[in-house]
């Protein structure tokens, strides 16, 4: 989940003008980085109510 500031809800194509950069994976988590030539999209979406 990404908490997107109120002021950028807005933006016209966001996902095409956004860079979203990890910096922290908490420990527990299955997630590990992936190191690789081609970098994929993020898809935005909600389930309403803000989120």
């Amino acid at each position: 989940m990404i908490d997107l500031p109120s002021h950028l809800h807005g933006v016209a194509d966001l996902q095409k003008i956004c860079t979203v950069k990890v910096i922290g994976i908490p420990k527990e988590s299955m997630c590990r980085p992936a190191f690789v030539k081609k970098h994929e999209h993020l898809r935005l979406s909600s389930v309403g109510n803000g989120i």
